[in-house]
């Protein structure tokens, strides 16, 4: 009796009205999460579109500078490839290039012009001063702006041409005066010493995008008041910090040390006008007359001893310098009778 009474009840709990709404319970069930699935793969698939767009730099105004680099770099590695298919003559000539002419002439030879590197920007402005790098022989930079007093250049351009790309500058640096030297560092080739018609000067690192300003730039207070003529790179020095020297038109030859994320003056040596030898009243002697800044124009330090260097003058005077001493000169030889 009980057994039946179990069984009766059991039949009574699955009607086919439940079992009616069960099933229809469960279709609408699948059927959200079908909805949800192809909702939520439409909008990775429109996700994916853009970004693939954006990769292309079809679409979105939104993208930073991360997202174009993976494509500028394919960009550049595609041009390079063109240029050297484009000028593969000059290339070879380049590297494996024998005129005959050089053996029955040897010290003559002969020129042979390759390639020509020119820039857009630096349009109707002079090629004042060219870098080389010493661990990419292929990688140069040069300096735009102007030998003209009277019209200076109203800013500078720094551009970095490589043989693997004559068509356009691997890198492109704006500044805000002309440029008048440059040097590259001799191990940390990514910095570039850099020295101004308005007589300040700055350094560059070409690891980070050309847009940016200098990484290290004198201030106002320390500046040369002439065009900078030229800059040196030096060793560390015994602090282990990066450290060049500047020369310019104003007479002075300076040190300026990387200290504190800054750059620091220190003043090596002030350059001035030798007059011509006058005899003392009693003995006859020669004696050296300085009345005033001399030019400065160049300068280059010994491969030999660290500490000594010449400085080269406007008045045709070689100065012998050491860096121990920044009131007198080693030596003055009357070199030339114009500027140097």
């Amino acid at each position: 009796m009980n057994r039946k009474f179990s069984c009766m009840a059991l039949l009574w709990s699955v009607t086919q009205w439940e079992i009616y709404d069960a099933y229809t319970e469960e279709l609408e069930r699948q059927k959200r999460e079908k909805e949800a699935k192809e909702k939520k793969k439409g909008g990775r698939d429109e996700t994916a579109k853009r970004r693939g767009n954006d990769e292309l730099g079809m679409t979105s105004s939104s993208m930073g500078p991360e997202d174009y680099r993976p494509v500028a770099r394919a960009a550049k590695i595609i041009e390079r490839m063109i240029n050297q298919n484009t000028y593969d003559g000059m290339g070879q000539d380049f590297k494996y290039y024998e005129d005959p002419v050089d053996d029955s002439c040897k010290l003559i030879g002969t020129l042979m012009p390759m390639w020509k590197f020119a820039y857009d920007g630096a349009k109707k402005m002079t090629v004042t001063t060219i870098a080389n790098n010493e661990r990419y022989p292929d990688l140069f930079a040069v300096g735009y702006g102007s030998f003209s007093f009277e019209k200076p250049a109203k800013f500078g351009l720094v551009c970095f041409h490589m043989l693997k790309n004559p068509s356009f500058p691997e890198y492109v640096f704006r500044l805000g005066s002309g440029i008048m030297s440059l040097d590259i560092h001799p191990e940390l080739c990514h910095f570039v010493a850099v020295g101004l018609y308005d007589g300040s000067v700055a350094v560059l690192d070409v690891r980070r995008p050309a847009s940016e300003q200098p990484v290290f730039q004198s201030a106002v207070k320390d500046k040369h008041m002439d065009p900078v003529w030229q800059v040196r790179w030096q060793k560390e020095d015994s602090e282990e910090r990066l450290n060049f020297f500047s020369v310019s038109s104003d007479g002075h030859v300076a040190c300026w040390t990387i200290i504190r994320m800054q750059l620091e003056r220190q003043e090596i040596v002030t350059v001035r006008l030798l007059n011509k030898p006058q005899p003392t009243p009693k003995k006859g002697a020669e004696v050296e007359v300085f009345n005033d800044l001399a030019r400065a124009t160049c300068f280059d330090f010994s491969p030999v001893v660290d500490n000594i260097y010449l400085v080269g003058t406007e008045e045709g005077i070689v100065r012998k310098c050491s860096k121990t001493y920044s009131t007198t000169f080693l030596h003055s030889f009357q070199a030339h009778s114009n500027a140097i």
